[in-house]
């Protein structure tokens, strides 16, 4: 009786619970999709133009509508560090990725975007895919490339030269 009364002013208290179903990816997984794996530090990031909707994450609206919800391209540039798989043509690459193209205050179950800041010496593991002859993309992909790109705390004694820093300008030309 007593299980029974707790159930259910559990079940009159509970509140709406909101989820956004969400691939979970294992290292292995990620090995086995990414042409490249590698250690790098960012160098530069540029703000694009382009601004596009992210796959498989939509906006509700207070009336029922959905809106998709939308990102602006960034290139960041990445000087590596050490390659794990894959042959990048360059001791540099250009990760193509997206922030959210409208201030949010908060979004809960909203898309798992990165954000790389050049002026601190954080190094990066990266499962990648190529998109195209420079630039790379996350193998987990675009919604939430926070599965797939780790920031790596500790050893930092040995930044990158920097000589790469002009790339992702270069590269969205």
């Amino acid at each position: 009786m007593k299980i029974s009364c707790c159930l259910l002013v559990s079940l009159l208290l509970a509140s709406q619970a909101d989820a956004r179903i969400r691939r979970s990816w294992t290292y292995l997984e990620l090995l086995s999709v990414a042409d490249a794996v590698v250690i790098a530090v960012p160098v530069a990031v540029e703000v694009l133009e382009e601004v596009s909707p992210l796959p498989d994450i939509a906006t509700q609206l207070p009336d029922g509508r959905k809106e998709p919800v939308r990102g602006r391209g960034i290139n960041t540039s990445f000087e590596i560090v050490s390659i794990l798989r894959g042959e990048p043509l360059a001791r540099w690459l250009i990760l193509h990725h997206y922030q959210r193209a409208e201030a949010v205050a908060s979004a809960i179950n909203g898309p798992g975007l990165v954000r790389f800041d050049p002026s601190r010496s954080n190094r990066y593991l990266m499962f990648l895919k190529k998109e195209s002859d420079v630039r790379f993309v996350p193998a987990s992909g675009q919604t939430d490339p926070y599965l797939s790109i780790s920031e790596i705390s500790g050893a930092t004694d040995d930044r990158p030269t920097g000589a790469c820093t002009g790339l992702a300008k270069s590269a969205s030309r």
